[in-house]
């Protein structure tokens, strides 16, 4: 299999967008202008972030922040997974409509195992 890459947009979404990586065997090296949640289907690697590695499997997600750098060495071959990423304003005007928290969001945890309903709508991406 062939790596693919794709990126998703709805003009109904703007500044919201899904990246889909299959079957990529790539160390990653990525500079965030947006807040992003990447969840493994199928992708073992580690990643470094905030000057921490954190080995990823699937099931897993990764939240990153806006201006700020990841890598993805130590890739245990192809695999699959999507990220969701959210322009920096949109995230911002969110949560500020959802709760009563003012200035820049910042993410509880980089690397955890969702529950199976905060997983489903990545599943259903694929």
């Amino acid at each position: 299999m062939t790596e693919k890459i794709g990126v998703r947009r709805s003009a109904d979404l703007p500044g919201v967008e899904i990246l889909d990586a299959d079957h990529t065997a790539r160390e990653w090296r990525w500079f965030n202008t947006a807040y992003g949640v990447a969840v493994s289907r199928t992708w073992h690697c580690d990643v470094v972030y905030r000057r921490r590695r954190q080995q990823m499997q699937p099931g897993m997600a990764f939240c990153s922040e806006a201006g700020e750098v990841h890598t993805t060495p130590g890739v245990r071959g192809a695999g699959s997974f999507s990220a969701l990423i959210v322009e920096p304003v949109v995230f911002t005007d969110y949560v500020a409509e959802h709760t009563a928290s003012r200035g820049l969001p910042h993410w509880a945890a980089i690397a955890a195992r969702p529950s199976a309903a905060e997983r489903a709508p990545f599943a259903s991406c694929a």
